[in-house]
């Protein structure tokens, strides 16, 4: 699949279900928001396990799945709760720690852990290390291209500023879910090969 695949796919899937998507990303930047706010490092714990249940539902939404707002906190329950928790706190370690180095080597490594939380979804019974260790594997020969990806916005980006932000409503769910499209059809099928 293609970046243009991809964003087409998106706007498919946004052209029914904005109002969903839209909502998705509101709560979920308000509750990491307030996370950060409220604990000071409630991101470093509970990040990943929001993220999780965030990708939980974009992917629904994709795959014409009923939609429930409720999916987004199905990760902060079970008997995962506690890996996803370790898988949270130490990729965001490991990311500040690459960031000590210089900025290129922070940003080029949070592409390689991308897909942790994806893989920990995938395959509950991994440790965190396993999932760390197979997000890089699979990201191997596809940082550049979701860089690319992410540049493919920029001119989205600088409209959202021009509109002091208010145009991140829209494009957030945009990026978003084309990123979930654009992964699933090229690096996490990789995987199921």
């Amino acid at each position: 699949m293609t970046f243009y695949d991809a964003k087409t796919k998106a706007k498919q899937i946004l052209k029914s279900k904005l109002g969903e998507a839209i909502a998705l990303s509101i709560i979920y930047s308000i509750l990491l928001g307030l996370l950060d706010l409220i604990a000071g490092i409630g991101g470093l714990l509970f990040g990943s396990i929001l993220l999780m249940g965030y990708y939980t539902c974009l992917i629904d939404l994709g795959t014409n799945k009923k939609f429930a707002i409720e999916k987004m906190f199905s990760q902060l329950n079970g008997e995962t709760f506690t890996t996803r928790m370790i898988i949270s706190i130490i990729k965001r370690v490991y990311l500040f720690l690459w960031s000590l180095l210089f900025f290129i080597p922070g940003i080029i490594k949070s592409y390689s852990y991308m897909l942790t939380e994806f893989i920990a979804m995938k395959e509950p019974d991994l440790t965190p290390t396993e999932c760390i260790n197979e997000s890089r594997r699979l990201m191997d020969g596809h940082k550049m291209n979701m860089f690319v990806l992410d540049l493919s916005f920029i001119g989205w980006h600088l409209l959202c500023i021009l509109t002091f932000g208010i145009g991140y409503i829209f494009l957030t769910p945009y990026i978003n879910q084309t990123k979930i499209e654009y992964i699933n059809a090229n690096i996490l099928q990789i995987r199921e090969e």
